[in-house]
């Protein structure tokens, strides 16, 4: 649970970064901003998504939505670019009731302790500490990214150029429908008129369109990512049914003599 950070609050006075990415397990499908592209594009598919908010770009990084592909069995991190929503984890910006934006964390995280390589997050006087500032700038940029994301992709649609994305990927013997997400319709794009060309660029729009289908041949990727996963998940059932079979119970016996 997302809460406020508190200078009152004597638990909120150290910050122990976390070395996994646990909390990424049952997130496939997270919000990108509009400067991740260039390295998200080159990493896992880029498609939209409807939200109730408006329309948004997204990191498409599993089969299903219980499950991120790119976290390993041990929670480290298999791919070659970090959404920013993960990097800032377990902070977010929250806007309180009387419009200023503040900085929350996750409690659940269980980073709120002293540690290894722990971090004050207020001075002495209750005033933000360095690290917590560096924090706020990170969030707050991403915020203002996050919104040039929407305007730009709100142009796209604007122009007609989001069309229904049917995904159907192989894993091994299985086949895997994906719905509810939206790609760039190429054909549209390719036909633009060079006023509404103009609008897109001046959105800065253009680089999310190349972007989103540039990186549609990573489908692939997912399907290979999720068939290496199940024969790791199948070896390691296999090793756990041949060590309980060594340890079978007439086996046991204590002799103290």
């Amino acid at each position: 649970m997302f809460i406020p950070l508190r200078t009152t609050e004597p638990s909120h006075r150290l910050f122990t970064p976390r070395s996994d990415f646990k909390m990424a397990r049952s997130q496939p499908i997270v919000p990108l901003a509009r400067t991740e592209v260039p390295r998200a594009v080159l990493a896992f598919p880029i498609a939209f998504q409807a939200t109730p908010e408006g329309v948004c770009l997204v990191a498409v990084m599993g089969l299903t939505t219980e499950r991120n592909l790119f976290v390993t069995a041990d929670n480290r991190w298999a791919g070659a670019y970090v959404p920013a929503i993960f990097r800032g984890y377990p902070f977010a910006l929250g806007t309180t009731e009387d419009g200023r934006q503040v900085v929350c964390v996750d409690e659940d995280s269980d980073c709120l302790r002293d540690g290894p390589g722990a971090k004050p997050l207020f001075d002495d006087d209750g005033q933000a500490a360095p690290f917590l500032r560096q924090v706020m700038g990170f969030l707050q940029q991403l915020a203002r990214d996050r919104q040039a994301t929407m305007a730009g992709v709100a142009t796209l649609e604007k122009h007609g150029l989001l069309e229904e994305w049917p995904i159907t990927i192989k894993a091994g013997e299985t086949e895997t429908n994906i719905t509810g997400l939206l790609r760039i319709n190429e054909t549209a794009l390719n036909a633009l008129e060079p006023a509404a060309l103009a609008e897109i660029r001046d959105a800065s729009a253009l680089p999310i369109a190349y972007g989103q289908l540039y990186s549609m041949g990573h489908l692939r990727l997912l399907g290979k990512m999720a068939e290496a996963q199940a024969k790791a998940a199948e070896r390691m059932q296999q090793n756990m049914h041949e060590n309980a079979s060594m340890f079978r119970e007439d086996d046991i016996s204590f002799n103290f003599d």
